[in-house]
């Protein structure tokens, strides 16, 4: 199968994180799973194989000098996303300043980090199968085996950084986090834990999404074709399956209209905010291809009205 990848020039203008590993294998793995001690087994022997992966990381976040945090990016066309490559590599790149300019080591991996996994061609094929997934967000479970070989900290690529907080040790003990709040579970614009953790959910979130579009003409309400639908169904079930936090500030509660000190109010003590899709036009803050140019001035003005100064990550 091909898989987009970023162009030389967006690949020169980022700092893209090229780890080398094995390659990933197709093995054969029942995915059918009914039950928490199913997806324990699956797990269990995927982790094997994922261990030797670990052997070639020259770089982990508990040994960097800076806290390293990660997005996942590939090339899709603008039909996909609704951005072209250049309002990528304009977001990408404001991405990495602010991230950088609190103190972090900001990262982008992509699809290729993903195919290190040894499980990557299993579950893209089994993803494959179903066409409601989109490849955008066939890619949104996919970057799960990605952080699956490294671990820590990962944010997507609309997601800012606000007040300074510690990024070690990993927090609830490098348990699955996902930091931004929602009555049914959480969104995964902020997220944290070990690889393990990660090769925990990625498991559990892929075979959630499976099965429903196997059962779709039993359940037409309940088809999951996304990731963030997928931990949300999961914590309905389940709400000791990842924790849940709430530390990043949702866009679309910021508006053009709102005042500063309300403003100042609502982002007290939050991690991070979030400019999504959604954001930007319930927010009434432009299209999704505004989002380098609108955040990085609304956080220029929030750090005037809001903070004195901004200090690194601990």
């Amino acid at each position: 199968n091909h898989h987009p990848t970023m162009d030389n020039n967006l690949r020169s203008s980022l700092s893209i994180d090229e780890t080398s590993s094995t390659e990933a294998t197709d093995h054969r793995v029942i995915v059918n799973m009914t039950s928490m001690e199913d997806q324990e087994k699956v797990f269990n022997l995927s982790r094997r194989r994922l261990d030797s992966v670990y052997q070639d990381l020259t770089i982990s976040p508990e040994v960097a000098s800076k806290p390293i945090i990660y997005t996942f990016y590939t090339s899709l066309s603008a039909k996909e996303t609704g951005m072209t490559n250049q309002d990528d590599v304009n977001l990408l790149q404001a991405w990495q300043e602010e991230w950088r300019n609190h103190g972090w080591d900001p990262r982008v991996i992509g699809i290729e980090t993903a195919e290190k996994h040894p499980d990557f061609a299993l579950w893209n094929n089994q993803l494959l199968q179903f066409p409601r997934i989109s490849v955008y967000d066939r890619y949104c479970f996919l970057r799960w085996l990605a952080m699956a070989t490294i671990g820590g900290w990962m944010s997507d690529y609309d997601t800012f950084p606000l007040h300074a907080f510690s990024a070690t040790p990993l927090p609830n003990e490098g348990r699955m986090t996902i930091h931004e709040y929602s009555k049914n579970g959480g969104v995964p614009d902020l997220l944290s834990g070990t690889a393990d953790e990660y090769h925990r959910l990625a498991v559990i979130l892929m075979e959630r999404a499976i099965r429903s579009n196997k059962e779709e003409e039993a359940n037409q309400d309940q088809i999951i074709t996304s990731d963030m639908f997928a931990l949300q169904s999961v914590f309905v079930s389940n709400n000791s399956t990842y924790v849940r936090e709430s530390n990043v500030m949702p866009g679309q509660v910021i508006t053009r209209h709102t005042k500063k000190e309300r403003v100042c109010k609502r982002t007290t003590g939050k991690y991070a905010i979030h400019f999504s899709h959604f954001a930007m036009e319930f927010g009434d803050l432009g299209g999704a291809s505004d989002r380098a140019t609108f955040a990085q001035s609304w956080l220029k003005d929030w750090i005037i009205d809001c903070r004195s100064s901004v200090s690194e990550t601990r």
